[in-house]
């Protein structure tokens, strides 16, 4: 898994929260990602899943990671290039 950064966020893509607790990630996909400090992210599955807001700039204090798959990542943006 690599960091989601703002240099690579998009609409679409597929991206996974970790929680150390159950040590154990959480998939979703991003739905808005207009600010890089409100980044709207709806969990699967999408009827019941739930919903989170991430900062991604690590420089403010509200910064929490997101991660995504190299694989996905790469299918999802050839789909976007093809649409």
């Amino acid at each position: 898994m690599k960091n989601v950064t703002k240099d690579n966020i998009f609409v679409g893509m597929i991206v996974y929260d970790y929680d150390s607790i159950d040590d154990d990630y959480t998939e979703g996909y991003v739905k808005e990602c207009d600010d890089i400090h409100n980044v709207f992210v709806e969990y699967f599955p999408i009827d019941n899943g739930g919903s989170g807001i991430y900062c991604l700039d690590k420089r403010c204090n509200d910064y929490l990671s997101l991660f995504y798959d190299e694989k996905d990542y790469r299918e999802a943006k050839l789909k976007r290039i093809l649409k």
